[in-house]
């Protein structure tokens, strides 16, 4: 105390941690009324933290990641047009339950038609925000989804089979613009400055579509019906096995950062049947972990367990 011995700590390496914690009890201790330290993190090879959260971040970049990432941050900006067509879709929905007459209301049909407007732009804009992240120009990636979307591919017979307009869905759309971002790129390289502004749109265009239509579009749609197929299946047939399997996988997931490769398997089963059949189940993941961290609240005798708990749990509760 203020009155009292100062007490000197001498610190080899490695010792931060220990510090710490030291520093943590004696500033519980109710004796104690100032805590002083002329400790040089840097010594230690602590810094600031900037040092230690760049090795961190470096040794998490791995390609396979890096990739995750990349397919998240194409979805991560539809977010809001899911929350506010999603709401206002199942608003409707239950207003028209309750009076099915309203089906036939003006005001009601223009709302389902907002409520449904994300599904019908979603190649679209997936294949602008796929454009953004690999590096070409964004109105590029909209054609090229417009084109695996157009309704006059229906009147095209190739090999002997018409093509269907959106088949793939936005494993296609990815795809596709994948493609044409890095075949637009290269082009900037070769073509002369003088002819880039007509040539190499024209080009990656052109050569993306045909691309796009005899061999990615198929593919795409190989990907797209196995996801739907595989999907369906495993909750209509695995029942209770399928739900422990997937709850229980889908925090560690969460916790490596590789949750994020769903986001084109949810996106993909809202384009195919309107509903993803995943997110229930993989929520109640969240919902068992909200449940236990509330079981530790009530039984914890340690202080800072429960405030640890408290302050966690609204946003557990809000899906966060």
């Amino acid at each position: 105390n203020n009155e009292g011995p100062e007490v000197q700590i001498v610190l080899g390496p490695g010792t931060v941690r220990a510090v710490t914690e030291e520093f943590t009890k004696l500033m519980e201790s109710p004796n104690v009324q100032t805590v002083k330290t002329s400790l040089d993190p840097a010594a230690y090879g602590v810094g600031d933290g900037k040092e230690l959260h760049a090795s961190i971040k470096a040794k998490n970049a791995t390609p396979f990641k890096l990739a995750l990432k990349k397919i998240a941050n194409i979805f991560m900006p539809l977010v809001p047009g899911f929350i506010g067509c999603g709401l206002l879709t199942g608003i409707l929905n239950i207003i028209i339950k309750l009076d099915p007459a309203l089906a036939a209301n003006a005001l009601v049909q223009m709302l389902a038609i907002a409520g449904n407007a994300v599904f019908w732009g979603m190649n679209l804009f997936v294949g602008i925000n796929t454009a953004k992240e690999f590096g070409a120009s964004p109105i590029i990636g909209g054609v090229m989804g417009a084109v695996v979307t157009h309704p006059g591919l229906s009147n095209i017979t190739l090999w002997g089979n018409k093509l269907l307009p959106g088949r793939g869905g936005v494993i296609a759309v990815i795809l596709v613009v994948i493609v044409a971002a890095y075949l637009e790129k290269w082009l900037h390289k070769v073509v002369p400055e003088m002819l880039d502004l007509f040539l190499t749109p024209f080009l990656t265009v052109a050569i993306s579509t045909v691309l796009a239509l005899c061999v990615l579009q198929p593919i795409g749609g190989v990907i797209s019906e196995y996801i739907g197929l595989a999907a369906t299946t495993a909750v209509e047939k695995g029942g209770a096995f399928t739900g422990f399997i997937l709850g229980g996988i889908w925090l560690p997931m969460v916790m490596l950062g590789i949750h994020q490769g769903m986001t084109p398997i949810h996106a993909e089963l809202l384009s195919r049947y309107g509903v993803t059949i995943l997110l229930p189940t993989l929520a109640m993941a969240g919902g068992g972990q909200v449940g236990a961290a509330t079981a530790v609240y009530f039984k914890t005798k340690s202080a800072r367990v429960k405030k640890t708990v408290a302050s966690a749990l609204p946003v557990g509760i809000m899906g966060v």
